[in-house]
C-alpha cells in the first residue's frame, strides 16, 4: 500500500513540475535604452571604485556606468572623450545608473541616435500611479524589469492607459529618493 501513495504522489507531482512557467508580460520586460555621451572613466574622472572603469559622462556629476563585453570599446576610449552610442538595458545598482550594453558604437551625427548627452527609451507604457505606485499623480512610465524608470516634466503627466508602446527622449537622471528617471523632451506613441 506504502509503494502505491508514493506512485500516486509521484504521478501527480510530475505532471506540475513539467508545466510550462508562468509567461511574463511584456511589460515588465526591460525598456529599450540607446544613450549618446562621451567616454569617460568611472575612477579617474568620478572618483568611484578602486579601478578603472567604462562610463559614459552625462555631465559633470553624473557617469552611467557600462558593464559588458560591448563595453570594451568605450574602455579604450575612456581617456579621448570620444562620444559614443550605446544600447542595452538600464538598471539601478544603489544609486548609479548602469547600463548592460549590448552594442556600442563612435558616434555619428547623421545617425538616427539621441543628441549627445540625452537618451531615447522605448517600451511598454505604465503609469507610476495606478500601475506602479510609485507617484503621487498619474505619470508615465516604464515598468523596466526590476528597475522602474518615472518620466519627469510636463510630458511626463499622463495616463498610461491605450498608449501602449512609447519612444521618449530626454536626460536620466536619479530622483532624490533613488528612482531611475528621464526628463522627456519628446513622447511619441510607437506602433
Amino acid at each position: 500500500m506504502k509503494t502505491f501513495k508514493v506512485l500516486l504522489a509521484v504521478a501527480l507531482a510530475v505532471p506540475l513540475a513539467l508545466a510550462e512557467p508562468e509567461k511574463k508580460d511584456a511589460a515588465d520586460a526591460p525598456a529599450k535604452a540607446v544613450v549618446t555621451a562621451e567616454s569617460a572613466c568611472l575612477h579617474c574622472h568620478f572618483g568611484t571604485g578602486d579601478s578603472c572603469a567604462a562610463c559614459l559622462k552625462l555631465n559633470d556629476k553624473t557617469p552611467l556606468v557600462l558593464e559588458g563585453k560591448a563595453a570594451e570599446e568605450v574602455f579604450k576610449a575612456r581617456f579621448k572623450k570620444q562620444p559614443f552610442t550605446v544600447q542595452g538595458a538600464l538598471k539601478l545598482n544603489g544609486k548609479q545608473m548602469v547600463l548592460a550594453v549590448e552594442k556600442a558604437t563612435p558616434f555619428d551625427e547623421k545617425s538616427k541616435a539621441p543628441a549627445k548627452g540625452l537618451a531615447y527609451l522605448e517600451g511598454p507604457a505604465v503609469c507610476g500611479m495606478c500601475d506602479l505606485s510609485l507617484c503621487d499623480e498619474c505619470t508615465l512610465a516604464f515598468r523596466n524589469g526590476k528597475t522602474p524608470i518615472i518620466l519627469d516634466g510636463d510630458l511626463a503627466r499622463d495616463h498610461a492607459g491605450g498608449k501602449g508602446v512609447i519612444g521618449v527622449t530626454g536626460k536620466l537622471q536619479v530622483d532624490d529618493r533613488g528612482r531611475l528617471r528621464i526628463v522627456a523632451d519628446k513622447v511619441e506613441a510607437n506602433k
